[in-house]
């Protein structure tokens, strides 16, 4: 009998589990379609992943881009991710960069690393291991520990004068980032 009862509990709480799963899907829905930024970048992390839908980068796409125009940053640095690696979209460095910059302005650790990486490595824009060096103190002073990693890298290739103008742009940097947050 408590076997029995303990197995109704358990199949009465999935199937609640479950319920309230896909109700929430239908309001994140709604709620994205209504604009709401967190909710279309909450929806584009679902199909995304495949959570609670089939696994769909063009709509992943489509609705980190609509969370990303209204200046949701972690929507901006996962779109500049998609463009990167080609998913939803032919990879585009340019697109790319434009969406970790905007990213990373708005203070997003992830960005200014992968912004960093991008200027270092020279993708969607001219080598600029000085920009690169600005990028990654900015995330690395903020913790990210790849970041403080790939300092060093960087600054092993640049000159005595390129890290002195580096750190003076990077101080200035940091500055306006944490001003405006």
């Amino acid at each position: 009998m408590i076997k029995r009862l303990l197995l109704a509990l358990i199949l009465f709480l999935s199937f609640s589990s479950i319920v309230f799963f896909f109700s929430s899907c239908a309001r994140i829905q709604k709620a994205a379609e209504q604009g709401d930024a967190g909710a279309q970048n909450k929806l584009a992390g679902m199909y995304y992943m495949g959570e609670g839908m089939p696994q769909n980068y063009v709509e992943a796409m489509k609705w980190y881009k609509k969370a990303a125009e209204q200046g949701n940053a972690r929507a901006q640095a996962s779109l500049a991710g998609m463009y990167y690696e080609g998913e939803g979209e032919p990879q585009n460095y340019t697109e790319a960069l434009k969406w970790y910059k905007k990213a990373a302005e708005q203070g997003h650790v992830n960005a200014q690393y992968n912004l960093a990486g991008m200027y270092y490595r020279g993708e969607g824009v001219p080598q600029n291991h000085i920009e690169g060096y600005v990028w990654y103190s900015v995330a690395s002073a903020k913790g990210d520990k790849d970041a403080k990693y790939s300092l060093s890298a960087v600054e092993s290739e640049m000159t005595s004068d390129q890290i002195a103008e580096a750190q003076k742009e990077a101080a200035v940097l940091w500055e306006k980032i944490n001003k405006k947050n």
